[in-house]
């Protein structure tokens, strides 16, 4: 577990599994990313991905997992910044993005600011 702190000071954890094209997964409902390390709820998604040659990036969303916790501020614009957090502490200038559940409406905000970053979207 590693960590980035986003522009308004909220730790972010985070992990990476695999090695190649970075896909990062902006943090969805669920928001712990050890449970994904672990099965839940994905399965052995993130695992298959990283076989196939992805670099997989999973982070904890704020207020849950291994993040911080004593938090305010839930609003889309946050979960932006903590995706380019994350990002940022992985230094990565070009990478595939995916979405699920409230990490959809997070891919697409953080696409429309950021849309040469984004090599590809997923849905």
């Amino acid at each position: 577990m590693q960590f980035a702190t986003s522009s308004d000071g909220v730790r972010i954890a985070y992990v990476t599994i695999g090695d190649g094209p970075p896909l990062v997964f902006a943090s969805n409902i669920f928001g712990d990313a050890t449970s994904y390390c672990c099965g839940f709820p994905f399965g052995d998604v993130p695992h298959r991905l990283a076989e196939l040659g992805w670099r997989v990036v999973l982070y904890d969303q704020r207020g849950m997992g291994s993040s911080d916790k004593n938090v305010e501020d839930f609003s889309l614009k946050a979960r932006v910044r903590d995706l380019s957090a994350v990002v940022g502490a992985l230094r990565l200038e070009h990478f595939a993005l995916a979405g699920v559940d409230n990490g959809a409406a997070t891919a697409i905000a953080y696409v429309a600011e950021n849309r040469e970053s984004v090599s590809r979207r997923f849905r």
